[in-house]
């Protein structure tokens, strides 16, 4: 008994034998365009016009050499117009139990076959969107400091997926968005005490925020030098302890401070010619 199977690449019907489908358990190639398919999940109904060619199974590689194929080759009669079909009559062993087949192309269509599965392509696609999704998120959450202090509205959504996941909303740090407009190191005339000869100083520190967006304060740091610009003496200051409260600078603002600093001079040491003012986020 003969069957017809239709190639799903060229539209061909071909005939098939039954015989010809065991060595490749359904799997067959289009002599026409050598499309390889299912031929059981491509049957054409019987009475479709058919070539008198069929298409060729793959070769087998057989272990203990358990097939006999002989080939017979048709090609049509126009080379030129036509293309080359193969007909190949096949005379095969039963395929005993434990016998191996290794059929190559085989195993690309039922690979191809099994990736191009609605259910499998769904899959791929709705783990991609999700993939995105959460890298998305992430990066979202990474810079979330940022949209917070572009978007204060923000800030209670924010906060909730922060109790969520265990994160915090900060004040946006941005060192080099602020600049020093003027500072100043001077002595004053009062001696706090005499015995250790301590020397009072007065500092004074003017800082502005240069974007659009409020930032967190910085701490200032005061190093104090000597004729040689060499450091004597350094100290940081938090902004809370030269008088600034809350927490942010905003949008374009400013802040100016002056804080009382007294020094207490070591006669190791090279005398005070000269300081330097450094602004930085602990």
């Amino acid at each position: 008994m003969s069957l017809k199977t239709r190639c799903p690449a060229c539209d061909t019907v071909f005939k098939i034998v039954p015989d010809q489908l065991k060595v490749s358990k359904g799997w067959v190639r289009c002599g026409r365009c050598a499309e390889v398919f299912d031929a059981a999940a491509h049957a054409a109904a019987p009475d479709e016009a058919s070539p008198v060619l069929q298409p060729m199974p793959s070769k087998a590689t057989v272990k203990n050499t358990a097939a006999i194929i002989k080939s017979k080759v048709i090609a049509p009669k126009n080379i030129a117009t036509e293309a080359v079909n193969t007909l190949v009559d096949s005379k095969l062993l039963p395929i005993k139990e434990g016998i191996e087949t290794n059929l190559s192309f085989v195993r690309v269509a039922k690979n191809k076959a099994f990736w191009e599965q609605k259910n499998i392509v769904i899959g791929l696609y709705v783990a991609c969107f999700g993939l995105a999704g959460v890298l998305f998120f992430q990066l979202v959450l990474t810079q979330r400091h940022h949209l917070v202090a572009a978007n204060p509205s923000l800030a209670a959504n924010f906060e909730s997926i922060c109790k969520l996941i265990g994160c915090n909303i900060e004040s946006l740090k941005n060192i080099d968005a602020f600049k020093i407009d003027s500072s100043s190191f001077n002595k004053t005339p009062n001696v706090v005490n005499d015995s250790s000869r301590a020397e009072a100083f007065a500092l004074k520190v003017s800082i502005k925020n240069n974007i659009d967006i409020p930032l967190a304060i910085p701490s200032i740091e005061l190093t104090l030098t000597d004729s040689g610009d060499k450091p004597v003496l350094r100290r940081v200051f938090p902004a809370k302890e030269l008088g600034f409260q809350g927490a942010t600078v905003g949008a374009h603002g400013d802040w100016a401070s002056e804080a009382t600093i007294v020094v207490t001079p070591n006669p190791a040491a090279s005398p005070i010619s000269g300081y330097r003012v450094l602004l930085f986020y602990p």
